[in-house]
């Protein structure tokens, strides 16, 4: 599940082959998601948590870097930790899914990928607070 948004390929071949628009960007927000993301949509499902007001976070393009040492030299990781806010309500939603998004509210899909620890995706309640830890998010090139 997961890998870049049909529009983004697109914006990427457009960009490399016929001189299109730069697909580079300064920020991103990663999104939590209760299922998987449809590449060819820009809506996503997302935790309903209210308390503290579940909100994307913003990474930068200064917080990614190469994944030195992996099998696959075209993939990228997250240098910081991403953390949300702690959930105080029982919703019971499980995040299943991760995602890029180019804004912070709304906006288009850049890219997904599924939630690898807990297996299964994390139960989010009252007292969560969900964390992606430095190196869990994995961006690359034919995802």
């Amino acid at each position: 599940d997961g890998g870049w948004s049909n529009a983004q390929e697109s914006a990427i071949l457009e960009w490399y082959f016929a001189g299109g628009t730069d697909v580079s960007r300064s920020s991103t927000w990663v999104a939590l998601c209760l299922a998987s993301p449809l590449d060819n949509s820009n809506v996503i499902s997302e935790p309903t948590y209210s308390d503290v007001l579940y909100q994307r976070q913003e990474i930068t393009a200064a917080q990614w870097e190469y994944s030195p040492g992996t099998l696959d030299p075209t993939a990228w990781q997250n240098t910081v930790a991403i953390q949300f806010p702690l959930c105080n309500q029982n919703v019971a939603e499980t995040v299943t899914h991760w995602a890029l998004m180019s804004l912070a509210s709304g906006g288009e899909l850049i890219f997904s990928g599924e939630v690898a620890v807990p297996s299964g995706g994390l139960l989010l309640n009252a007292g969560v607070q969900p964390q992606f830890d430095i190196s869990a998010l994995r961006v690359q090139l034919g995802s």
